[in-house]
């Protein structure tokens, strides 16, 4: 008697597994059609059009502690890496033509907008008109934590360039406290979260990249995991597990960095870290601010972690005479930070130019780029009683 069930090879199995499979198919291409309807209905704007801030296919893995770098001659629809591992084009100091180094996370970087509209461009630009014969180096690599911004400074700058001028700014020292909280480590990094799974990947990055930055069920799927993550933070004391360690570890950090730096002779400018929620005065400016705290509780917690950072850099600052702190926040909380920033932390390209705008000032005030190119020697500026900073 023949079986009733369908065989291996059989034209009946054949056809219901065609029949299946195009019927998952025409779902999930109904269910992303919804999604990208959806989106589109949201933003105003199709996904597709939309740029992302971590680009996995930007970096290779080094044997440092930094554990990951920009790779060199990496460029997309959004960014241009250089050969030499930098964004933007190669600077070329020498003669007349000073070198301002600008090292540090995805701000620096220019996360999410063009390679000519990240602040370090854009003051490199500026500073030409002026006269003041400097070109500007953008040594920022998304996601790196003060230390790698050193390492970074050591390794990959230092080796091939002789800056005159330093500026470092770092945000993920904090992050990377509030994600990982009572295990975080001084020597954590975002590698494991965010690079290593796909540098195993790497023939199959470009269709990574693509469902990345285009699905719409991906979009909803990473929007509904950070809410998940966010709403489950009821205890903003949480995030205070391993604060005292971390400002310790920052404070020795910045003591043998800066110090190194000094007896080289070279300048450092210490940014401090200002993200959208971080503002203190003309609060009436931001009409966004008071939604903050319902789309993230932790950065209550963040934020007074933030200010200890931030105090971290200023003593810095008072050590050494060639070490100056920068914060950007009393020129920007003068104007609408919702049209300064693109999400909680990174630029917007009006927000470029004014950081740049406010870091050319700031240069120029306590004679950091002095105007005269013919003046080769090494900036020495006065030692300070207090750390210079903007009103």
């Amino acid at each position: 008697m023949p079986s009733l069930i369908p065989q291996i090879g059989s034209p009946g199995l054949k056809s219901r597994m065609i029949l299946f499979s195009a019927s998952a198919a025409f779902s999930l291409v109904l269910v992303e059609a919804l999604g990208q309807l959806s989106y589109r209905a949201l933003k105003g704007h199709w996904l597709i059009d939309s740029k992302h801030t971590f680009y996995v296919n930007c970096v290779i893995p080094v044997p440092d502690s930094r554990q990951y770098t920009l790779r060199p001659g990496y460029s997309d629809r959004s960014m241009a890496i250089n050969a030499l591992g930098f964004r933007g084009p190669i600077p070329s100091p020498g003669g007349d033509r000073r070198l301002l180094g600008i090292l540090g996370d995805s701000v620096p970087f220019g996360a999410d907008v063009a390679d000519e509209q990240a602040y370090p461009a854009v003051l490199s630009r500026r500073l030409d008109p002026a006269g003041s014969c400097w070109t500007v180096l953008n040594a920022g690599v998304p996601s790196y934590n003060l230390a790698q911004s050193f390492e970074r400074l050591r390794a990959e700058v230092l080796t091939k360039f002789k800056p005159d001028l330093v500026v470092i700014q770092a945000f993920n020292d904090i992050a990377l406290l509030a994600y990982y909280k009572d295990q975080w480590t001084p020597r954590l990094t975002w590698a494991d979260m965010r690079w290593k799974p796909l540098w195993r990947l790497r023939h199959i990055e470009p269709i990574l990249k693509a469902l990345r930055d285009n699905s719409s069920f991906f979009y909803y799927l990473s929007e509904f995991a950070r809410k998940s993550h966010a709403g489950r933070v009821d205890d903003v004391s949480d995030y205070d597990f391993r604060s005292e360690e971390l400002i310790e570890h920052v404070d020795a950090l910045l003591a043998d960095q800066t110090a190194s730096l000094h007896s080289m002779g070279i300048p450092v400018v210490l940014v401090a870290n200002n993200p959208f929620y971080y503002q203190t005065a003309h609060r009436d400016k931001n009409p966004r601010l008071p939604l903050w705290g319902r789309y993230d509780k932790s950065h209550f917690a963040t934020g007074r972690i933030l200010e200890r950072f931030n105090d971290a850099l200023k003593r810095a600052a008072l050590r050494h005479p060639v070490v100056f702190y920068f914060d950007p926040r009393p020129v920007m909380d003068r104007l609408d930070r919702s049209r300064l920033f693109l999400d909680f932390v990174h630029l917007s390209p009006e927000g470029n130019e004014v950081m740049a705008d406010a870091l050319q000032r700031y240069l120029l005030e306590n004679g950091l780029i002095p105007k005269d190119c013919r003046n080769r020697t090494a900036v020495q500026p006065p030692r300070r009683e207090t750390p210079g900073r903007l009103s």
